[in-house]
């Protein structure tokens, strides 16, 4: 069976567009997944610890045969295989991969959530996974995303840009 998944990619320590750049080229030559879509990359303000650099953040689908817990699973691996050093909570990182959201499903495990945690707060999140899906809509609640954007708070988005992969 074919899935479909998001994925928040995020990187504010050392060369972060290369990083980004590595996840990508990952899903693009790997045989289990297929990459679908990737938004622009844009550069944020850090969230919760707002002393350190700007994060680049980006979003990407793809189509997996995985289920929901391998896919967690290869994508914390692929962080560790890029270089993600020890880091603490919403402090700087070579790398940070998120699972956003798949297919329709919920878990609320201690260790995997999805959706994500956060995303209804996050424009960083928000509007690149509307840029990749306008009609994205929140799992059980159908509520659609461009809503979620209209009601946030708080801006994190510096700049857009695009990179060529």
């Amino acid at each position: 069976m074919k899935n479909i998944a998001y994925l928040g990619l995020g990187s504010n320590k050392g060369d972060s567009q290369f990083y980004i750049k590595q996840v990508i080229t990952f899903f693009k030559q790997s045989k289990e997944h297929s990459l679908l879509a990737i938004s622009s990359i844009y550069e944020t303000k850090p969230m919760g610890v707002t002393s350190q650099q700007n994060f680049l953040n980006a979003v990407i689908k793809i189509e997996t045969t995985f289920s929901s817990h391998q896919l967690h699973s290869e994508i914390k691996q692929l962080e560790n295989r890029i270089g993600r050093n020890g880091t603490y909570r919403w402090g700087p990182r070579e790398i940070d991969i998120d699972l956003l959201f798949f297919n329709k499903e919920i878990v609320e495990e201690d260790s995997l959530k999805i959706p994500h945690h956060g995303i209804k707060e996050r424009d960083f999140v928000l509007i690149p996974l509307l840029e990749i899906d306008r009609n994205l809509t929140f799992p059980n609640e159908n509520i659609p995303l461009f809503h979620l954007v209209e009601q946030l708070q708080n801006h994190y988005i510096l700049n857009k840009f695009s990179i060529n992969f």
